[in-house]
């Protein structure tokens, strides 16, 4: 969750609410979501970042008691219509007229009342391990409670209320916090049956301090973040949420209710949590049964009490299995959607195989749509996000369900498999129907389009020598040269604005770097610092190809396009727009290029030169390659090794930096504290935490979040870790078909909190502490897929890496606080720039998307573009 989209309220009682609040995009939703005990608005963070960047709306309070939110002692503050009352103050200070309701624990309770006072504000209802809670019009006593549950439940179920109300509870729990923490978010919810549901076995559970064990699903932030609200506010406040129960405090008002207003009057979809053995399936149901006037779909969940935490596909994926909470969530749809499923449909059902793989053998998540299967959650949420949830669930191996009918997708997270493939088997698996021809329009025909292992190998061996190491070292000069004239510029840029600080898209100056690197390095080419007018024409051409690819009639294209590969070759504008930057790349600058270069092909000269152009140029001459195989690997060696991949990675460093002032300053230090000016064999090896910095970039933003093959023959995919199938067998090996789509979710696994712990984290330091088991990473560069791996694994890496250290190192001097000028990469302005610069976080919300590779855009500003906005700060 964005903590600076955090506001504050003051409502009419007088009491300050802290709550999350994003306004709706026009016509979405607002999601209300409601927390309970003893959590805060936090627990919504992983429905927040799905529902977020798709313009839902969110209100997500801290509530009475809890985070930033005010605490009162008087349990008469906790009365279900003040606290009812609180809620619509909020909503009313947004000018929100309706709301979807979602809500957990006591928040259900007070979702309820909502429901009984405010019926008309609400559009629906999500009901959450917990179900409705009907007013209770006779005076409460939880010793008759505890006998009549028994009598339900054959257990008590509520024993634990006897040790919230004791006098000392609040200070037996502060001082006992992560004992308290492991009975409430156990690691075994049989643990509640034991110790919460029987009468003093939480008295006993805290006296001996026991600590079995934290939830899986609780990370090492959720878990301070969890101590914080108990330790730093103090427990007391939030225990009257049981208090002010327990002393009747609402039986007044409960009382006042009419009884026609208990009934639901808007659809419901309730979450049940098969194991959670106090807030039971049987009672929940029952209660909805007996309350709803309007439509309910209850979905069952093998998890405890903490249904949105431990299956967090409940509010996500399991929302979207059905129509009714399409309803529900008001999850509106474009007329291009309708009129596509309409058309497609009946054309699907006379295209779809019958005949059962192995593959449809496999788990299968949650949440396939009729028409568009998983894909469509995919492409709704950020990239990788959806497949971590699904590997939470059903492990590193499983299939989904694609659009429009299409086979289903065997999904390979399994480091065994995925080498595999990469590796062994690398020319048994090309690129598919749907990404082949986009690699051609995006890259051209150059060494990422082809495929054939005589035809690869022959084009890499053409390619690689200028790309190896010894030739990068030979040319470090010139990568340094190039990067520091854009540095320049920046510098020249920032200094004279208007004011003292700038916002600047980074992106813009981090694609003028690369592209001027690669230009001189690779073509013997000046883009002037990115500032020729070819240079601009196509950093221009790639803002306009990205946009449309990475907007929904792109990902629709793309599905159709997997359904029916004809369609590549109709004039469809999010198809054509995919080879913009390439006919800008080939009827421009590389003919200039071509021209220029002719007289460098003799035998004499070649051996002098180390560009890549010159020895392309020497192959054609020779008919070793043809003359439009020179073009096209002109344009894929200039969108890929010098533009985009690289422009990406070094944005995503600078702006984590701005956003990590701890890490940037870290990183200033090694780069003083290193004597003279880094050579190539410096940058290798004698900057660890520059390197450090590179590893973790590349770990959280991939260029590629997504890698997709397809088997050209049957194959034995090896696995190690084996896959449960429905039947109960276990397999240590997947069999596919020739023609079986595979897709290998990169950025999902970088981010594995079960491998990483902390995987969402930008925190270079992991790369230099102990690793995770080698079994559990995969092969690649340091063990990440940034560049894939084998055969087919990038080229271009070595200029990648270097010309991304030599832009990270300088602008590490030059945009920095008390650098004394001894690593500069020019002398232009090394007295009166390096001291009066610094990078800060510009406070903009980011999401991410998949275009021709991983695209950051700012919330609300699609319209713009790929951006990542940083200040820039004159010190």
């Amino acid at each position: 969750m964005n903590t600076s989209l955090y506001k504050e309220i003051h409502v009419e009682r007088g009491l300050n609410y802290h709550y999350f609040y994003s306004p709706a995009s026009s016509g979405a939703p607002t999601l209300l979501f409601l927390h309970g005990f003893p959590s805060t608005s936090r627990d919504w963070r992983h429905q927040v970042d799905f529902f977020h960047p798709k313009g839902y709306g969110i209100v997500a309070p801290d509530m009475i008691g809890a985070g930033r939110t005010s605490r009162p002692l008087d349990s008469r503050a906790y009365r279900l219509n003040l606290l009812a009352d609180d809620i619509i103050n909020i909503i009313d200070a947004e000018n929100v007229d309706k709301v979807v309701g979602v809500a957990h624990d006591w928040g259900c309770v007070v979702l309820s009342r909502l429901s009984a006072l405010q019926p008309e504000r609400f559009n629906a209802f999500v009901w959450l391990g917990l179900s409705f809670m009907e007013p209770i019009t006779e005076p409460f006593n939880l010793n008759a409670t505890l006998l009549h549950m028994k009598e339900y439940l054959g257990y008590e179920g509520y024993s634990y209320w006897q040790f919230l109300e004791r006098e000392d509870a609040s200070e037996v729990i502060e001082k006992n916090v992560d004992s308290f923490l492991q009975l409430f978010y156990p690691k075994d919810p049989g643990y509640w049956l034991t110790y919460m549901a029987l009468p003093g076995k939480t008295d006993e559970w805290m006296a001996s301090g026991m600590q079995p064990g934290f939830a899986d699903y609780l990370t090492k932030e959720d878990l301070e973040a969890l101590r914080q609200n108990i330790l730093v506010g103090g427990i007391r406040s939030s225990l009257n949420w049981y208090i002010s129960q327990l002393r009747n405090n609402d039986l007044e008002d409960n009382r006042a209710i009419q009884k026609e207003t208990w009934k639901i009057q808007s659809p419901s979809f309730f979450a049940v949590a098969l194991r959670d053995c106090i807030c039971t399936a049987k009672r929940g149901k029952d209660t909805m049964a007996l309350y709803a006037a309007a439509e309910v779909k209850t979905v069952e969940f093998n998890t405890g009490h903490w249904v949105h935490l431990e299956a967090v596909q409940v509010v996500i994926f399991g929302l979207m299995d059905n129509p009714l909470t399409l309803d529900v969530l008001c999850m509106y749809a474009t007329l291009l959607n309708v009129c596509v499923a309409l058309v497609v449909a009946w054309v699907v059902l006379l295209a779809i195989p019958f005949r059962r793989t192995f593959v449809e053998r496999l788990p299968i998540p949650l949440g396939a749509e009729w028409i568009w299967g998983h894909e469509r959650t995919v492409f709704m949420n950020e990239p990788g996000y959806a497949f971590r949830l699904w590997i939470a669930d059903v492990g590193l191996t499983f299939r989904i369900k694609a659009a429009f009918g299409a086979p289903d997708v065997l999904v390979l997270c399994d480091p065994k498999g995925i080498s595999h493939i990469l590796q062994k088997k690398i020319y048994d698996y090309h690129h598919s129907e749907v990404v082949r021809p986009r690699v051609a329009r995006l890259l051209g025909k150059g060494l990422g389009w082809v495929e054939g292992e005589s035809e690869h190998k022959k084009m890499r061996r053409l390619v690689s020598p200028s790309l190896s190491a010894e030739n990068i070292k030979a040319m470090s000069h010139a990568v340094t040269e190039a990067a520091s004239r854009v540095i320049n510029d920046l510098a020249y840029a920032v200094q004279s604005g208007e004011s003292d600080n700038s916002l600047i898209n980074i992106l813009d100056w981090t694609s003028k770097a690369t592209l001027n690197v690669i230009g001189r390095v690779a073509f013997l080419h000046d883009f002037d610092g990115g500032n020729s007018k070819d240079a601009q024409q196509i950093l221009n051409a790639r803002r306009k190809g990205v946009s449309p690819i990475a907007q929904y009639a792109g990902f629709l294209t793309l599905m159709l396009l997997r359904r029916f590969p004809i369609l590549n070759h109709l004039p469809i504008s999010a198809i054509q727009a995919q080879g913009i930057a390439k006919v800008t790349i080939q009827s421009g600058v590389a003919n200039e290029m071509i021209k220029r270069n002719k007289d460098l092909i003799s035998d004499g000269n070649i051996q002098h030169q180390k560009d890549l152009l010159t020895r392309l140029l020497h192959a054609e001459a020779n008919g070793l390659i043809s003359k439009e195989e020179l073009y096209e690997q002109i344009s894929t060696l200039c969108w890929v090794s010098g533009h985009e991949t690289t422009t990406q990675t070094l944005g995503f460093t600078l702006w984590e930096l701005a956003r990590h002032p701890d890490c940037q300053h870290r990183l200033r230090e090694e780069v003083e504290a290193f004597p003279g000016e880094p050579t190539y064999d410096d940058y290798q090896s004698r900057l660890p935490y520059l390197d450090a910095v590179l590893r973790e970039t590349l770990r959280l933003y991939p260029g590629l979040p997504y890698m997709e093959r397809i088997s050209t023959k049957p194959d034995a995919i090896p696995l190690s870790h084996p896959v449960t199938l429905a039947d109960g067998k276990a397999i240590g090996e997947v069999e596919v078909r020739a023609g079986q789509t595979v897709l290998i979710p990169i950025m999902a696994i970088h981010r594995l909190h079960s491998i990483w712990e902390d995987g969402d984290a930008f925190r270079p330091e992991r790369w230099l502490e102990e690793l995770p088991h080698r079994e559990q990473l995969c092969m690649g560069w340091s063990n990440l897929l940034a560049f894939s791996d084998g055969p087919r694994s990038c080229i271009g890496m070595r200029l990648a890496i270097f010309q991304y250290k030599v832009n990270a190192h300088s602008i590490s001097s030059f945009h920095s606080f008390g650098t004394d000028g001894r690593y500069r990469v020019t002398q232009v302005i090394l007295t009166s720039l390096i001291t009066r610069f610094r990078f800060e976080d510009s406070g903009c919300d980011i999401s991410l998307r998949v275009s021709s590779s991983l695209q950051p855009w700012v919330v609300g500003e699609k319209d713009k573009g790929s951006q990542l906005p940083v200040i820039v700060r004159l010190a």
